[in-house]
């Protein structure tokens, strides 16, 4: 059984280590972590994303890498995350996906069969780019949106529990919590 185990994980560390692989894991992973700055809270977007780009590092760790190729990656990464605080018309997404096509270009040192695929790349940084305009749109409806939850005025004329009054300073209950109240009469 020990040999079986062995034989499969070796399998599996072994279809890791595909360039394919790395460049999607890297790119979609990178996704991920943007979606989940594009809406904040631990969600499945942060999960996914930290796992992809954990196995897109072990990839990495065992193929012959050029640091060019890693510095397109973290400048496209850069771009996308601008994109997400200063939405605009997509400048700085359409930047990162030609980052990111360019870090799939020089990702692995010349070795034959090390190659990421153009038919892996291009499909993979124009998914990865429309869908960061796609978040970025997201994040400028979220500001947009009046809060329902805080602000001045949420319990302006709401009936509430007053535990103690006082000439200048009161205790009430609202909102399921005790607060410090002051009357504007």
């Amino acid at each position: 059984i020990e040999d079986y185990e062995m034989g499969f994980f070796r399998r599996v560390q072994q279809a890791l280590a595909d360039p394919n692989l790395a460049f999607l894991f890297l790119s979609l992973g990178t996704l991920g972590i943007i979606y989940e700055l594009a809406t904040p809270g631990i969600g499945a977007g942060g999960v996914v994303g930290v796992t992809l780009i954990l196995l897109a590092l072990f990839s990495l760790s065992v193929l012959p890498v050029n640091a060019v190729g890693i510095l397109f990656l973290l400048l496209a990464g850069a771009l996308f995350v601008a994109e997400l605080f200063a939405p605009g018309i997509g400048v700085a997404a359409a930047g990162g996906t030609g980052a990111l096509v360019l870090s799939g270009v020089f990702l692995f040192r010349d070795a034959p069969g090390l190659e990421v695929s153009m038919a892996v790349v291009t499909p993979v940084a124009a998914v990865v780019g429309g869908a960061v305009v796609v978040a970025g749109r997201l994040v400028v409806r979220s500001r947009r949106t009046p809060s329902t939850t805080t602000g001045p005025g949420l319990v302006v004329g709401q009936v509430v529990t007053v535990r103690r009054a006082g000439p200048d300073r009161g205790q009430a209950f609202v909102a399921g919590a005790w607060w410090n109240v002051r009357s504007d009469e």
